[in-house]
C-alpha cells in the first residue's frame, strides 16, 4: 500500500520461503535409450542418475549485525516531548522479522521479534552479556529463559546481550500474539530523504505513563522465540489457554538484539505547531498599518493600506514635521516611476510631494541615501568600485587616444584598438606592408613642414557607438565581478537594516505572517545611491553610464516576499516554507522569532511545513487516531483522512491493544481488519502543514 504521493509503500511483510534449518536437495535424472531396454534384473539401476546435497539455511537468532540498523526514533539519548510517539526501529533487512517462528515447526507469520519499551523501574537488570547457554538455562532458580530445544552446542557457547524483567512486567507489557502480528511491517521508501527497502518495528506502548516529571525509557528489540505460549490472550476460547509461569519463577530473561534509551519530558507548552499555524492564518495579510478609527481622512487611510508609515522629518530649515515613508516592501504593487531612480544625481531629485495631503513622500530619497551610506560604509566595495571606474576611464581614454592616431586610422574595431599590444602589432603590420621603404622614399627635405596630426577625440563622443561600450566592458570584466556581486546582494536587501524594511513595528505583530510586493523603484534608487559614491566629474558619470547595463541592468531583484514573526521560527528552526509558482531567492532568519523570504515572482500560495523528521509514528494529542483511506476504486486517495477520531484502546497503563485498534479503524474504512502495513499507515504522523492561498486567505494586497 502506498501513500498518496507514492513515496512510501507499506506491506504486511516479506516472508522467507525457507525458514532456518537443515535441508537436503536431491536431484534425479533418468536416461531413456532409443531402443527399448531388456527387462531389468532385480537391483539393476542402470539409466537412473541421482545426486543429493545437504545445505543449511541460517538466520540471525540471538544477535544481529548493528550495521543493518537504518534508523530509530526517538534518537538515542534524546530528551523531548514524546508522550504521543510510538518508538520505532527501521532495519535494512526487510525479511528479518519473519525469518523465524515463535514455536518450532510453526507456519504462522507472526514476528519472532518485538520492540518493547521499559521504564527503569521495570528492569531487574539492564543489558548484560552472557552465553546463549546461560540465557536458555539461567543460573538462578527463580529466573526462566526462552524454551528452545533446537540450539546446538556451538551456538550455546556464543555470547549475546540479555535483559531481565519481572514476571509481572512481562505479563503487563508483552503483546498478545494478535498484537504482536501487528508490531512489524515492511516498507519500500523512495523519496529525496530516504531510498530503499526495510522492516519496521513499532512499540506497543506510549512513553507517557510517568509522573509530571521527566521519565527515562529503554527501548529493546527482544526475541520472543520460545515464549509463544505466554502470549496467548487471557480470554482465549481455543483449546490452548495462556501458559502460566511455573511456581517460584519471579524473573524472565530475554535476548535483546538492539537497544537505546531516551527521556520523555513533560509538555510545558499547550501550544503546538497546528495551533500556532492556525493563529498565523488568522493574522495573515499584507504588510500594512491598521488605520486609526478616529482618523477618517481618506488620504491617510489609503496611505496606510499601501504600506506607508508616517515618520518624523526635519526640513532643511530645521522645521520638524512628518513625511510618508515606505520601504521596499509594499502592500500593493508599486507604480512605475516616470524616470529611472538609479540615474538620479542625488536624493533630492527623488523627493516626491503628495498634493493630496500636502506631505512629502521620502521613500525613494531615503532609499538613495541608504544605498550611498551602505556603500561608503563598506571599504572593500568602495575601493573595488573606484578601481572599476578608474579602469573604465583609462580604457575609454586609451580608445579615444588611439582613434586620433594616424597609424590607427584604418582600424575601426574598438576591441582591436583596446588590445594591450595594439601599437606593436600595428607597427609590425605596417612594416610588413613596406612602411620603412615608404619612409625612405618620402623622407622630407630639411626645413619641410611635418603633416598635421589628427584632431584629438573627446572620450565621451565614443559612447554613442554601442561597440565601444561592449568592448570596454570586456576589458574591465574582471574588475566588474566583485562590484556586481555586492550590488546583487544589495538588491536582495542583505545589508539594509530591518528598520528601513519595516518602519513601524505595528506592521508586524507577534504571531503574524505578512506578505508584500517588492517596489522595484525603491531597489533602483538604493542601487543608484550605492553607485553614486565615485561620481566626481562628468568623466565619472560617462564611465558609470557605460557600465550601467553590466552593473544594474543585469542585477536581478525579487518580486515579492513574506515576513514571519512567530514561535515557529525559534521552535522549528528548519521550518520548511515553499511558494507555489515562485522560486525562493532569499531565506534568512533575522532574529529569534522573525524570518524573511524573498521570491522571484508573486506566489499563488505559500506553505509552511514541519521539517522532515523521517517517518514518525504515534497518536493524536487526545489519544485518538483518525482513519486514513486505504485507496481503491471509488475511495479517496491513500492516506487521506476519513471520518472522526478513534479512541485508543489501552490494555494496561499506556500499552495499546493493537488488535482492537485495528478492528476499530477497519470499520469506518469498510474493511474486515487491518494488516500490519495498513495499521502502520493509520499511525504515521506526517509533518503538519499550513497553506496560505486565496481566496481563503488574502496573502497579498489589492492589485490596483
Amino acid at each position: 500500500m502506498s501513500t498518496n504521493n507514492g513515496q512510501i509503500v507499506f506491506s504486511d511483510g516479506n516472508y522467507a520461503q525457507l525458514p532456518p534449518g537443515t535441508y537436503e536437495l536431491e536431484v534425479q535424472q533418468t536416461l531413456t535409450p532409443a531402443q527399448p531396454p531388456p527387462p531389468p534384473h532385480p537391483g539393476d539401476h542402470r539409466g537412473l542418475l541421482s545426486a543429493a546435497q545437504t545445505f543449511v539455511v541460517r538466520a540471525p537468532r540471538f544477535t544481529i549485525d548493528p550495521s543493518i540498523v537504518q534508523s530509530f526514533y526517538p534518537q538515542s539519548g534524546a530528551a523531548g516531548e514524546y508522550s504521543q510517539v510510538l518508538p520505532h526501529l527501521v532495519l535494512d533487512d526487510d525479511t528479518l522479522p519473519w525469518e523465524r517462528h515463535l514455536t518450532a515447526h510453526s507456519k504462522d507469520r507472526t514476528p519472532w521479534l518485538a520492540l518493547m519499551l521499559f521504564a527503569a523501574s521495570e528492569l531487574v537488570s539492564r543489558t548484560t552479556t552472557m552465553t546463549v547457554g546461560k540465557l536458555l538455562q539461567p543460573s538462578s532458580a527463580n529466573t526462566i529463559g526462552p524454551d528452545l530445544d533446537d540450539v546446538d552446542d556451538a551456538v550455546r557457547a556464543t555470547h549475546c546481550q540479555v535483559i531481565t524483567i519481572p514476571v509481572g512486567t512481562f505479563t503487563t507489557l508483552m503483546p498478545t500474539l494478535e498484537d504482536l502480528a501487528l508490531m512489524a511491517h515492511a516498507q519500500q521508501t523512495s523519496s529525496a530523504e530516504e531510498n530503499g527497502r526495510g522492516s519496521v518495528f513499532v512499540a506497543n506502548r506510549l512513553p507517557n505513563d510517568a509522573s509530571p516529571n521527566s521519565a527515562h525509557y529503554y527501548a529493546h528489540l527482544v526475541s520472543l522465540e520460545g515464549f509463544a505460549d505466554y502470549l496467548l490472550p487471557d480470554d482465549s476460547s481455543g483449546a490452548k489457554a495462556r501458559k502460566a509461569f511455573p511456581t517460584g519463577v519471579a524473573n524472565v530473561q530475554l535476548a535483546t538484539l538492539f537497544n537505546w534509551s531516551f527521556t520523555t519530558l513533560p509538555d510545558e507548552s499547550p501550544v503546538d505547531f497546528a495551533a500556532i499555524a492556525t493563529l498565523l492564518r488568522l493574522n495573515a495579510g499584507p504588510l500594512e498599518l491598521t488605520p486609526d478609527a478616529s482618523d477618517p481622512d481618506p488620504e491617510v487611510v489609503a496611505r496606510y493600506h499601501d504600506g506607508y508609515a508616517p515618520l518624523t522629518f526635519v526640513t532643511g530649515t530645521g522645521d520638524e514635521t512628518f513625511a510618508w515613508y515606505r520601504g521596499p516592501f509594499s502592500a500593493v504593487p508599486a507604480q512605475t516611476l516616470p524616470d529611472d531612480p538609479s540615474t538620479a544625481p542625488n536624493a533630492d531629485a527623488l523627493t516626491i510631494y503628495a498634493e493630496g495631503d500636502g506631505l512629502f513622500d521620502l521613500s525613494y530619497a531615503a532609499a538613495w541615501n541608504i544605498g550611498r551610506g551602505l556603500a561608503l560604509a563598506d571599504s572593500h566595495f568602495s575601493q573595488s568600485f573606484l578601481r572599476l571606474l578608474k579602469a573604465t576611464r583609462r580604457a575609454l581614454g586609451t580608445l579615444a587616444q588611439r582613434r586620433g592616431m594616424p597609424h590607427f586610422a584604418a582600424i575601426d574595431d574598438p576591441r582591436a584598438l583596446l588590445a594591450p599590444d595594439a601599437s606593436r602589432r600595428r607597427f609590425l603590420t605596417l612594416m610588413d606592408e613596406g612602411l620603412g621603404r615608404r619612409w625612405t622614399e618620402r623622407r622630407a627635405p630639411a626645413g619641410a613642414k611635418r603633416g598635421r596630426r589628427r584632431r584629438a577625440i573627446d572620450p565621451r563622443q565614443l559612447l554613442a557607438d554601442p561597440r565601444v561600450a561592449e568592448a570596454i566592458r570586456e576589458v574591465v570584466a574582471e574588475a566588474t565581478t566583485p562590484v556586481a556581486a555586492w550590488l546583487q546582494t544589495l538588491a536582495m536587501l542583505g545589508p539594509v537594516p530591518f528598520s528601513y524594511l519595516v518602519p513601524n513595528n505595528a506592521m508586524l505583530k507577534v504571531d503574524s505572517i505578512k506578505f508584500f510586493y517588492i517596489d522595484s523603484g525603491w531597489i533602483a534608487a538604493l542601487l543608484g545611491g550605492a553607485t553614486s559614491i565615485g561620481i566626481q566629474s562628468s568623466a565619472d558619470s560617462a564611465a558609470l553610464d557605460l557600465l550601467r547595463s553590466a552593473l544594474l541592468d543585469s542585477t536581478s531583484a525579487p518580486a515579492a516576499g513574506l515576513l514571519l514573526r512567530s514561535q515557529l521560527v525559534s521552535g522549528w528552526p528548519t521550518l520548511v516554507i515553499t511558494a507555489g509558482g515562485a522560486n525562493t531567492l532569499r531565506d534568512q532568519t533575522l532574529s529569534s522569532n522573525v524570518r524573511l523570504l524573498l521570491f522571484d515572482a508573486v506566489p499563488d500560495s505559500v506553505t509552511l511545513r514541519e521539517p522532515y523528521h523521517g517517518m514518525q509514528i504515534g497518536v493524536g494529542d487526545d489519544n485518538q487516531v483518525f482513519p486514513r483511506s486505504l485507496g481503491g476504486d471509488g475511495n479517496p486517495p491513500v492516506g487521506e483522512p476519513q471520518g472522526s477520531g478513534i479512541n485508543i484502546p489501552f490494555r494496561s497503563g499506556t500499552v495499546i491493544k493493537l488488535a482492537d485498534l485495528s478492528s476499530d479503524l477497519a470499520t469506518p474504512l469498510g474493511a474486515k481488519r487491518l494488516g500490519p502495513g495498513e495499521l502502520a499507515l493509520q499511525l504515521v504522523q506526517p509533518p503538519n502543514t499550513q497553506i496560505f492561498q486565496p481566496p481563503n486567505t488574502q496573502i497579498f494586497g489589492n492589485e490596483g
